[in-house]
Parts: C-alpha cells; structure tokens; sequence
C-alpha cells in the first residue's frame, strides 16, 4: 500500500499529534490530502525537523572538528617531537663531522707548515751550497786559465828550449860526422 502526504506527515508523531493533524486537514482543506494547505503543513513540518536537527548536527560537528582538532594536534605534536629527534641527531653527526675535519685541517696544516719551513730551510742550504758552488767553479776555472796560461808558457819555454837542444844536437852531430868524416879521410889517405 502507497503511503499518501498525509502518513508521511504523521511519521514519527505520537497518537495525539496524528489526531490533532487529521481535525486541522479536514478544517483547511475538507479533508483532501492532495490539497495546497495539506503540502505546506507538510514542507513546514519537513522544515521544522530539518531545522531542529540543525543544533544536534552542529553540536556532533563541533564535537567531531574538536577530536579531529584534538588528534592532529597530537599528531602533530609526535611528528614534531619526532622531527626535533631526527634533526638533534643529525646535528650531532654534523657537529662530529665538523669537529673531525677541524681537527684533521689543523693536523694537515701544522704538517703543511713544518714540510714549509723544512722545505724552506732546505731551500736555502740549496741556495748557500748553489752560491758556494759557483764561487768554487769561478775560482776552479781562474785557477784553470792562470795554470793553462803557465802551462802555455811552459810550452814556450819547453820549444824555445828544444829548439835550442836540437839545433845544438845539430850542430853536434853535424860536428861529430865532419869530424868522423875527417878521420876517416885521414884514414884513408895513410
């Protein structure tokens, strides 16, 4: 069976509401449930459960926007807690990593610095040995060019003098073969 406006009208009323919904049809409209003041009864009463269902669905909304504002805070709340962790703990391992290296360039420095000073030291018994060394070679080749000069003299005196012996060995042997020519000349004349 259809139900017709006027059941739905009377949905969820008690007896006596039903009662005094039938006496106030049948004063409007005689009795037609098809009639204008029967639809409006009908969209007042709609409205009016509408409008009084409005503060139990605002309060049930304010309760469930509360827990819902109630759990992200605490959500929030751990993700943020959680976040102060993980950041804490990478600020030690950067603070760690800073210290490491502080330390390993200052190592690397103080070592930089003696090889330096080292190398620098070096560097000027290189340059005292290098000064030395050319005033010893500057003094090797003036001893070379005053010996190859003396040696070039001696060499002129040594020819100068061989000239002399041989000329004299010379004339002595040119001497000693007149001579032994003239003996022999003698010799064979007798």
């Amino acid at each position: 069976m259809d139900k017709a406006e006027f059941d739905v009208l009377c949905e969820g009323a008690n007896a006596e509401e039903t009662r005094l919904l039938s006496k106030l049809l049948n004063e409007w409209c005689g009795g037609d449930e098809g009639s204008f003041p029967v639809h409006l009864a009908l969209l007042t009463r709609a409205q009016w459960r509408a409008a009084a269902r409005i503060p139990l669905l605002v309060a049930k909304s304010r309760e469930q926007l509360a827990a819902d504002f109630i759990q992200h805070r605490r959500d929030i709340s751990q993700m943020v807690s959680g976040f102060q962790q993980v950041i804490e703990s990478k600020l030690r391992t950067v603070e760690a990593v800073v210290t490491t290296h502080d330390q390993n360039t200052c190592s690397t420095l103080a070592d930089m610095r003696s090889v330096l000073n080292r190398t620098a030291t070096i560097g000027d018994q290189i340059k005292a040995d290098l000064f030395q060394g050319r005033k010893s070679w500057e003094q090797a080749r003036a001893d070379f060019e005053t010996e190859r000069q003396k040696l070039e003299q001696s060499r002129k005196e040594l020819d100068s003098r061989q000239n002399w012996r041989d000329w004299l060995v010379f004339g002595g042997l040119l001497l000693a073969v007149l001579l032994l020519g003239m003996a022999i000349g003698l010799l064979l004349r007798k």
